[in-house]
């Protein structure tokens, strides 16, 4: 099985999912809140929320919900909420752990302390999973977080836990592409030496449930005819459900390019854990945010969690109309909000509307708002797809 686009791997996950306990480590920040109530409100997740309790309460209360329906655990120091995190993970209370506000070195210290028994592969890494425009799946990414630079046997493992979370979610027998700058080995080149090596792993059975090719330059992992001009035979090429990157640098990079300047939706999850930990990100497209878990030691297929893109899309973009009625400026924190800020600024030229007017058709619409990431001028989007001229 395979998922185009992020709708249709939210529809297989409602399909089977059962509702999944998680521990939101730091939940005081509107970006997660807002993802975790709506995930909530589909029967996806039943959160259990860590941090400054009394932030929570008010922000839970602004969406209409009874703080007192929810577990909420005052502990609002980093180390020590991701602690009561683990905490909840060993007594059994949730199967999950969330990153919100904190850095992820923060929460991996203390999940990756010996004593806290979480480790479960010799490579604990970063999977990313992308919705990229003008490609025609999902592909996922390992590692673009936490291995700075991985060796031989550490690509093995890094490959061996993406394949087997993506397998649990559906995709059989994924492609694997190994990324490198060229497609010929060269001994100056170490990742295209490696990159040969995996292959043969693959092909002698050492790396299994998958089917591996590299040394591949992005071109020939993301464009078929790029394969077919430069007369290569290969069954990855152009079709990748995983690419495998060479280092942390190449893999952070590729991540964030696709999302801020390609308009690719995505985020990343922990491997090689006893229980899944979702990276949501901040600078993430947008349009949506979907996070997939993966439990790697249980017989359930998989863990899911989605963020409803109808209401992440229209809170970002009632936020920046709230920023323009109220004359503040766009700091750098605020990179992506200001991409989607330019488009609305072109789409309030063309439709001849300000911000007010903006604001007051988002409260009125908001239930049903779907953007659609295929066309770049979501506000334009909006306006058609509700039949209204203002």
């Amino acid at each position: 099985m395979r998922f185009r686009n992020y709708d249709e791997l939210t529809q297989h996950i409602k399909a089977k999912a059962k509702r999944v306990p998680f521990a939101v480590v730091r939940a005081n920040e509107a970006h997660t809140m807002e993802a975790v109530v709506q995930s909530c409100r589909d029967g996806l997740i039943e959160p259990h929320f860590i941090g400054g309790s009394a932030e929570i309460k008010a922000m839970l209360q602004g969406y209409d919900l009874n703080p007192s329906d929810f577990e909420i655990i005052d502990q609002d120091d980093p180390t020590l909420a991701a602690q009561a995190a683990v905490d909840l993970v060993h007594n059994g209370t949730v199967k999950g752990i969330m990153k919100g506000k904190l850095e992820t070195g923060q929460l991996m210290k203390v999940l990756l302390k010996s004593d806290n028994k979480l480790r479960t592969s010799s490579v604990v890494c970063a999977m990313s999973l992308m919705e990229v425009p003008h490609y025609h799946k999902l592909v996922a990414g390992s590692d673009p977080a936490l291995c700075i630079y991985p060796t031989l046997e550490d690509k093995a493992a890094i490959l061996r836990n993406a394949v087997t979370a993506l397998t649990n979610i559906g995709i059989d027998t994924p492609k694997v592409a190994i990324l490198t700058a060229v497609e010929t080995p060269n001994p100056k080149m170490p990742e295209t030496m490696d990159a040969v090596e995996l292959k043969r792993m693959n092909r002698e059975g050492e790396i299994t449930g998958c089917l591996v090719d590299g040394p591949l330059s992005y071109d020939l992992c993301m464009d078929p005819e790029a394969a077919k001009i430069k007369g290569l035979d290969s069954e990855v090429a152009g079709d990748p459900d995983l690419i495998i990157y060479p280092n942390l640098v190449v893999g952070n990079a590729v991540s964030k390019a696709l999302v801020l300047s390609a308009g690719a939706v995505g985020s990343s999850i922990i491997l090689g854990t006893a229980v899944p930990v979702v990276l949501p990100s901040r600078s993430a497209s947008a349009e949506s945010i979907r996070l997939l878990s993966v439990h790697q030691n249980t017989q359930e297929s998989f863990l899911s969690f989605s963020f409803n893109r109808s209401a992440f899309s229209l809170f970002r973009f009632r936020w920046f109309f709230s920023q323009v009625k109220q004359g503040k400026q766009i700091g750098p924190r605020d990179f992506q909000q200001k991409h989607i800020a330019q488009q609305c600024q072109r789409q309030m030229t063309i439709h001849k509307v300000n911000a007010e007017q903006v604001l007051d058709f988002c409260q009125t619409v908001k239930q049903s708002v779907l953007m659609d990431r295929q066309k770049p001028d979501a506000l334009s989007v909006i306006l058609s797809r509700h039949q209204v001229c203002l």
